[in-house]
């Protein structure tokens, strides 16, 4: 059997052979599944999708909120503005690189969902080698760290917490002990409102908490004396830090726990996210019915590409519905990078100059000068600011967490695909707020606690950006791959990524065994 397209069912047209995508043949002729499948034809793009403009921006941005508002609690919130007490504005061109590298990341994942209607993993379910060794090896990844970042998350809530009803003046033991109940109870409430919320409610609450965030800081950082100039030469010079003197002097523990490179590697897997994060956010992407996500064609077997109509008119409303995923993603990697670029430059210009650097039980507590500097009572508003930040987190999280599973587990069984998520909510919310309540009560450090799961994600989210490649070349026709610019690109923040990922892990590695 030659190249040619299969014979499209009755009353499809067939993609033309000039294309350059053909679907999957054998030696024997066609493959029966692909014989008598429909090809995909994409849904009229709406007027906010096709015209544009700001209202229309806003009617597609949602999805993007949940995320921003799942990463900002700790990558943004607390690391950020560590790396400024520490650092000064010397990480500031580390942070737009994160960024950056993780925005290439989710929207290439992003166009290709939403132009084949298939998420990622089940592309990657077509990996050569064993049936499904990709997603199963990078969904295990990808869920042993759920209990990690929840436990470490609830237990930086529960300092706070002992601050704001003023408990943080106790015995070290009992300030532990107040944080591990406080972020246990956290957890716990999480949960219940994981399983009983629709999506629409999460979605419209979390958009509510990223805006109250974000004018918060902003306010914050209008008011505070920096450098502006030496924020903008910072953000574009290229150099790794090394520890300042009283670095040594006043936080020894720090600098003999941390190298640099570590702490760069942490900060990275922390920022923005991590792969246990887009998995689920590209899953939320199905409540929109973007693109091929609305067709109605449901691809019941991984094993097979998807098959999209080539006319002309299904391509150019193909190229329409990226839209939607241009103005959600972008859209909420900018409040990422807002809260980011925001955090750290508060922390370089309050925190750094005093000496002080959030740690133990004071991870978030020095910030409160963020916005003290505008009077005593802003106190308060820091205090609900920060809360809301965490709360969010968490919140979020078990409901992008049970997604993630879902997708992961979703092109390895028949059965997954015929049942809806809603299914994966209750075991997930066991598994990782039980586990996250574990760790939360045996590790001392919060810090310490999320460090594994942030230099996974750190490597995951590189091999993520390869993967991506591969699978907008094999999968989609060639008037819908991502060109060429997009493909460098990937392949350079896939090498950062795992590059960054593997030092930091080698550093982590030694000062476990006490090298």
């Amino acid at each position: 059997m030659t190249g040619r397209p299969c014979p499209a069912p009755r009353g499809e047209v067939t993609a033309p052979a000039t294309s350059g995508y053909h679907p999957p043949m054998t030696g024997q002729g066609p493959e029966p599944a692909i014989a008598g499948r429909a090809q995909l034809v994409y849904p009229t793009p709406p007027e906010h999708v096709r015209r544009g403009g700001l209202r229309g921006a806003l009617r597609l941005f949602g999805p993007g909120a949940i995320i921003a508002s799942v990463t900002i609690g700790s990558g943004e919130t607390l690391f950020s503005s560590r790396a400024g007490a520490i650092f000064g504005y010397a990480l500031l061109w580390f942070i737009a690189l994160c960024i950056l590298c993780k925005l290439v990341q989710v929207y290439t994942a992003a166009r290709y969902l939403v132009l084949t209607g298939e998420h990622p993993m089940g592309a990657w379910a077509r990996f050569p080698g064993p049936r499904g060794w990709f997603p199963a090896g990078f969904g295990l990844l990808s869920i042993l760290c759920y209990p990690f970042w929840l436990g470490g998350l609830a237990m930086m809530l529960g300092t706070a917490i002992n601050w704001i009803v003023g408990l943080d003046h106790a015995e070290p033991q009992l300030q532990r002990l107040y944080a591990q109940c406080f972020g246990t109870a956290t957890l716990v409430l999480a949960v219940v409102l994981t399983l009983v919320q629709p999506y629409a409610v999460l979605e419209k609450a979390q958009m509510a908490i990223v805006a109250l965030l974000i004018l918060v800081i902003l306010a914050a950082l209008v008011v505070t004396p920096v450098p502006w100039c030496q924020v903008l030469v910072s953000t574009f010079w290229v150099r790794i830090p090394g520890y300042a003197g009283w670095m040594r002097q006043l936080h020894p523990d720090i600098v003999a726990r941390e190298t640099v490179v570590l702490s760069m590697g942490i900060f990275m897997g922390a920022i923005g996210g991590g792969p246990y994060d887009y998995l689920g956010y590209l899953s939320l992407f199905r409540e929109k019915g973007w693109g091929g996500l609305g067709a109605g064609q449901a691809l019941e077997d991984h094993r097979l590409p998807p098959v999209i109509d080539q006319t002309a008119a299904n391509l150019a409303a193909g190229r329409q519905w990226l839209r939607a995923p241009v103005v959600d993603v972008f859209a909420g990697f900018l409040c990422v990078a807002v809260f980011a670029m925001a955090f750290n430059i508060l922390g370089a210009a309050i925190l750094h100059p005093k000496h002080v650097v959030p740690k133990e039980f004071a991870l978030l507590t020095p910030q409160v000068e963020f916005l003290t500097q505008f009077g005593a009572g802003f106190k308060y508003l820091y205090q609900v600011g920060i809360f809301m930040a965490f709360w969010g987190t968490i919140y979020g999280a078990f409901e992008v967490y049970s997604r993630t599973a879902y997708e992961c587990a979703r092109p390895l069984w028949a059965g997954v695909r015929h049942a809806p998520y809603t299914k994966f909510r209750l075991p997930v919310c066991l598994y990782a707020g039980i586990g996250g309540i574990i760790l939360m009560w045996t590790v001392e450090s919060p810090v310490d606690i999320v460090k594994p799961a942030a230099l996974i994600g750190t490597i995951t989210c590189g091999i993520w950006c390869f993967a991506m490649i591969w699978a907008d070349r094999t999968s989609l026709p060639r008037p819908l791959r991502m060109n060429a610019a997009w493909a460098v690109l990937n392949l350079v923040a896939g090498a950062i990524l795992v590059a960054f990922g593997l030092r930091a892990i080698v550093d982590y590695g030694q000062d476990l065994c006490g090298g």
